[in-house]
């Protein structure tokens, strides 16, 4: 049995470190877990403090600085942190461009309208809506995905019992 209900992120990040180990199928040069979902009761305890995983906050922070920004372009990153990791130079197109920025996904959008723009009014005019949700991952643009396809399908905002709720289904997601 798979744990789905974990107190913060580092408490989930220890358990899958150890299930995957031990339980992961071998799958295109690594270990996976397939159709898993879990649920992070503090959300706003996102700090991995587990040695293995080597995670930086300042790194971190600027990616999220970055990501407000909305800027594809990883120049934007190196502005902010100072550097260019160098994944981000391995998946940048020849202009420098990247789809993995979730803050350009989160603004894009019909209508004039940015996707967040929509979830919040749609929260805000109708608590209990299911039409809440953020495409990130998108079938029409196959083409742009030769370096860098974004690892989010969808992001999903719902009110359950006067909380709200996100949902986050993913294509592929690292542990790491």
């Amino acid at each position: 049995n798979i744990e789905n209900s974990f107190y913060n992120a580092n408490e989930a990040f220890e358990y899958f470190y150890k299930t995957i180990s031990k339980h992961g199928v071998k799958f295109a040069n690594t270990r996976a877990l397939f159709n898993i979902g879990f649920t992070i009761h503090r959300p706003k305890m996102r700090l991995i403090s587990d040695s293995k995983r080597k995670w930086n906050l300042e790194y971190a922070e600027a990616e999220w600085q970055w990501y407000l920004s909305g800027d594809k372009n990883i120049k934007k990153l190196g502005e902010i942190y100072g550097k260019i990791p160098p994944i981000w130079e391995r998946m940048a197109n020849a202009a420098n461009e990247v789809n993995s920025n979730y803050g350009y996904q989160w603004q894009r959008g019909g209508n004039h309208i940015s996707q967040l723009d929509y979830v919040v009014d749609k929260l805000k005019k109708e608590m209990y809506t299911r039409h809440a949700a953020i495409s990130i991952y998108d079938g029409k643009e196959h083409r742009d995905y030769k370096y860098d396809t974004p690892c989010t399908y969808a992001i999903q905002f719902t009110n359950v019992e006067n909380r709200l709720n996100m949902c986050v289904t993913m294509r592929s997601n690292d542990l790491w």
